[in-house]
């Protein structure tokens, strides 16, 4: 079913169930007699953001000083041999959808770069060094870039501060939705940061109290903010043939009337017919969605529970492998192929109010959020800290690669943001999922 959240005002920061006044800096989590030489300071939201805030103004595509390193070419390569390697040894993540239990299962907490140092961090369950040689493995790697370029990132191995069976039983009673009355009724997204071993949770401001047991329930092994979460977030009269990146809106109308995005084109493959695709929550089955005053289609194949996609799909209208990227130049990319992006990797979005925006930092593949209709998992989680990267209408926009001068790879489809960053951070649907929820293969040219 269709549905529209609106933003609230962040009213308090609750670290540990203990509540900070508006505005406060959280700092890091209290851990008791957890040990913090395994938090990865450099790597954490706080000072993520403090060491991408530029003094000088950056452009659209630009990158912040701090990041030129890990965007390097070389050190983007051995990020995806380093992912790559752990896959192999941990057992890779299966198409579509996982849950963090389930990664965590596989020893997987996740991925982390520390800018002040220079190092890629492979986070891992306690009982996955004990077992494995990992570290030694990845040494491996890393001596196989030594030199290539003029940046020589490090790559460390790091035990989680937790074992795998106290965050898989976080994640089970967060997934779950049953510690308070009110906790199935309420919105909001979470993560488990690799930096900390830290659920972090945007908690819906209309049910503090379940926030509060939530924080109480499950201690230092979750920081809760409570405030706005997950915001749902085309180009306004894109005519035949339809490209991804439009802007569309149920029924005919004014090209100022368009609530979301359209991604990129796909063929069903039940039956080869062709469409564009975009946001569950923008729109029910059945309904007849246009470009302002252009048709595009029909919804159908709406999957929301646990995928946040639906297709928009016609036998008369015509349909281009191609996205806008205005006001990037070129306006328009033609899709070649697509690829569900690794953590560390740089990332374009395009959608109907924030237009294209680049050098967007993907920090998590992992990320959920709930609603009353169920949990959306293996989320996108991409940032930017010197502006707002995706607004209301955004919703259905592609998040993509840029390969030369004209063309992009599918990287995933815009679902919302997490408002408690103030539109910094991006939540979106990888490829892959979007390619399973909807039973659809994504067209190239």
């Amino acid at each position: 079913m269709a549905r529209a959240l609106t933003a609230t005002a962040v009213a308090t920061v609750m670290v540990a169930g203990a509540l900070l006044a508006p505005g406060a800096a959280a700092g890091a989590p209290r851990r008791g007699s957890e040990d913090a030489q395994c938090t990865i300071t450099g790597a954490t939201a706080e000072s993520r953001s403090r060491q991408s805030l530029s003094p000088v103004a950056r452009g659209a595509d630009d990158l912040a000083p701090s990041e030129r390193w890990l965007a390097d070419s070389t050190t983007q390569s051995l990020n995806t041999r380093i992912q790559r390697e752990l896959g192999a040894l941990l057992g890779a993540a299966p198409q579509g959808k996982e849950r963090i239990a389930d990664q965590l299962r596989r020893g997987l907490v996740g991925y982390a770069a520390d800018d002040t140092t220079q190092t890629i961090s492979v986070v891992v369950t306690p009982d996955v060094t004990a077992r494995t040689n990992v570290a030694g493995r990845l040494d491996v790697v890393r001596r196989a870039f030594t030199g290539v370029s003029a940046f020589t990132p490090k790559v460390a191995v790091v035990t989680a501060c937790r074992s795998a069976e106290s965050l898989i039983e976080a994640d089970d009673l967060i997934f779950g939705r049953a510690w308070h009355p009110d906790a199935a009724r309420a919105s909001f997204n979470y993560e488990l940061d690799p930096a900390d071993s830290v659920f972090h949770v945007s908690f819906d401001a209309r049910y503090p109290e379940a926030a509060e047991a939530l924080g109480k329930a499950l201690g230092d092994r979750v920081q809760v903010q409570l405030g706005a979460n997950r915001i749902p977030t085309g180009r306004y009269d894109d005519g035949e043939p339809h490209y991804g990146g439009s802007a569309v809106r149920v029924g005919s109308g004014s090209t100022g009337s368009n609530i979301c995005s359209t991604g990129f084109m796909v063929r069903r493959n039940s039956d080869a017919r062709r469409g564009v695709v975009s946001a569950a929550h923008c729109f029910e089955n059945n309904q007849a969605i246009y470009s302002g005053p252009s048709y595009v289609g029909t919804a159908a194949n709406e999957n929301v529970n646990n995928h946040d996609v639906i297709g928009i799909y016609s036998t008369t209208e015509s349909y281009a492998p191609v996205i806008h990227v205005d006001p990037c130049s070129p306006c328009t990319r033609t899709v070649v192929g697509d690829e569900t992006p690794s953590v560390n990797m740089y990332v374009c979005v395009s959608g109907m109010s924030s237009k294209a925006l680049c050098s967007l930092k993907v920090v998590n593949v992992g990320g959920v959020y709930c609603q009353p209709e169920g949990c959306v998992t293996n989320l996108i989680a991409a940032e930017r800290w010197d502006r707002a990267i995706v607004r209301a209408g955004d919703s259905g926009g592609p998040v993509y690669s840029r390969v030369g001068t004209d063309d992009a790879v599918i990287n995933g489809m815009i679902v919302g943001q997490d408002a408690y960053y103030g539109g910094n951070r991006m939540l979106a649907e990888t490829a892959a999922s979007v390619k399973v929820g909807l039973g659809v293969t994504i067209v190239t040219g």
